[in-house]
């Protein structure tokens, strides 16, 4: 069985698993109900994209959280990455630029975007930084590239 000494403990995990997905969307939609009110700022697309970027996030990564559990860890960061990509393009295409834009454009430009991440954060740890204080650091600068590489050559 595992980790798990008893079908009861893996069911005991599952469920709090799915009361904590549960609360993450209910505050989530919360949210999302609140910034109705900021009409201004909901029809800017800079603004949709740190909203949507922050839901899919929060949605790939509980995802991730709930299957780590019952699937191998390469399964389960594949999935994990291909529901986020997927929901990227959805949000991209719907909420965010409501434009059309190639799948294989998307892909392409995730993995630049894969490797740009990589490199930048690889520079950051030879200089000696730490690696949360690195990935807190490329936070907003890998976040304003990819919102202005999309808007410009993917979503155009």
């Amino acid at each position: 069985m595992g980790r798990f000494k008893s079908h009861n403990e893996l069911f005991e995990s599952f469920y709090s698993s799915l009361n904590f997905f549960n609360f993450l969307i209910n505050l989530l939609l919360y949210f999302l109900k609140v910034l109705k009110n900021f009409t201004y700022l909901r029809n800017k697309a800079f603004f949709r994209f740190l909203v949507f970027g922050l839901l899919n996030t929060l949605t790939s990564y509980i995802f991730l959280l709930i299957i780590i559990n019952y699937i191998p860890l390469v399964l389960a960061t594949l999935s994990s990455s291909l529901l986020h990509l997927f929901l990227a393009y959805f949000f991209g295409v719907s909420k965010i630029f409501k434009k059309f834009a190639s799948p294989l454009k998307f892909i392409i430009f995730y993995l630049i975007a894969w490797l740009l991440q990589w490199f930048l954060l690889s520079i950051l740890l030879k200089l000696g930084l730490s690696k949360e204080l690195s990935i807190i650091l490329l936070i907003p600068v890998l976040a304003l590239n990819s919102f202005f590489l999309q808007k410009k050559f993917v979503f155009k």
